[in-house]
């Protein structure tokens, strides 16, 4: 293989010796190809067993490419009349076609949150907040108040979804998760601004950071950071088949443990403890207040809270308000 230094060197040649113009470039394009090709041909007949690992895109007239890269599971490969692996198998019968368990494990959870109501509005207020908080004013306020909340810890930014890696959605579900002070913080430093549009979408957002979207944080933040200590392994080379079934076997007892009232109730606490923190009415709370009949300004603001949240998802169902302005004496 050329090296970096070579390249290097040929680069930075005589002024009259770039290499840059389009025919030379695609030359040795064309000859980069045919050396990856012989290596791996070469590594191929030396070996007693292989697998081809393959991938395909649509070009810009919606045609299939395929290229060697890794082996999925979408509709073009498992075929079992004109599929990419019926075809390899007419050329070597002896073939077995494998869909990565990685990523089949990632199917299954797009599938269950696109069919779960609840999540899918968690994901939908996720990426929501991300887009809001990328902006570059919205960002540097968010820096500064994780700074003054927390001024030991190194600030974190929020992730990107990815729409066809589930998996790692942890990493953005524990951002949120960890940030969650200073997100209300920066929203109510914005709900109050000058500018009347920032305004109104930061509050819609702080509308949506209720009890519910709380508890999804906690439930989701966990059950993803089970599906990724499986989801990492599956993707490792010198995983066993052994180790591999066993990781699934752990990871299904896990889940199944989490559909128990004792592990509900590990889960509830946090979530209630979370919203206590940042001012989120809970069941709980309000339950206690009106047990002991405590108003205030705070009840108020929790109520007003909660009937905002009501209004944002059945407009067609709002309450009449009344505007109750406080005589002077």
């Amino acid at each position: 293989m050329i090296s970096d230094e070579i390249m290097k060197k040929k680069l930075s040649g005589p002024g009259n010796a770039k290499y840059t113009y389009h025919d030379i470039q695609n030359e040795l394009l064309d000859i980069i190809v045919g050396m990856i090709k012989n290596y791996i041909s070469k590594e191929v007949m030396e070996a007693e067993h292989f697998v081809s690992m393959v991938d395909e895109t649509k070009d810009v007239s919606k045609r299939e490419q395929l290229s060697i890269v890794c082996y999925d599971g979408a509709a073009v490969m498992p075929g079992h009349i004109s599929g990419v692996q019926e075809r390899l198998r007419r050329e070597v019968s002896q073939a077995v076609y494998v869909h990565c368990y990685a990523h089949r494990l990632n199917l299954v959870l797009v599938d269950c949150v696109q069919n779960v109501q609840a999540a899918a509005e968690f994901f939908v207020t996720i990426q929501k907040l991300y887009k809001f908080f990328s902006t570059s004013l919205v960002h540097e306020e968010f820096l500064k108040v994780q700074k003054e909340l927390e001024p030991v810890n190194q600030h974190i930014e929020f992730k990107r979804l990815s729409e066809t890696r589930w998996v790692c959605q942890h990493a953005a579900c524990l951002a949120v998760k960890r940030t969650l002070p200073a997100i209300v913080t920066t929203l109510k430093h914005f709900v109050e601004g000058d500018n009347v549009h920032r305004a109104i979408e930061s509050k819609g957002l702080w509308i949506l950071l209720d009890q519910q979207f709380v508890t999804s944080l906690v439930v989701l933040e966990k059950l993803l950071l089970m599906t990724k200590q499986l989801s990492d392994p599956l993707q490792s080379p010198d995983l066993q088949l052994a180790s591999a079934e066993g990781l699934v076997q752990s990871v299904i007892s896990d889940l199944l443990e989490m559909r128990t009232e004792a592990a509900w109730k590990d889960l509830k606490e946090p979530a209630e403890d979370i919203c206590k923190k940042v001012e989120i009415c809970t069941e709980t709370v309000r339950q206690s207040y009106e047990a002991e009949n405590v108003t205030g300004e705070y009840m108020l603001k929790l109520r007003l809270r909660e009937l905002r949240r009501k209004l944002l998802k059945n407009p067609d169902q709002a309450w009449p308000f009344f505007v109750i302005q406080q005589s002077k004496a």
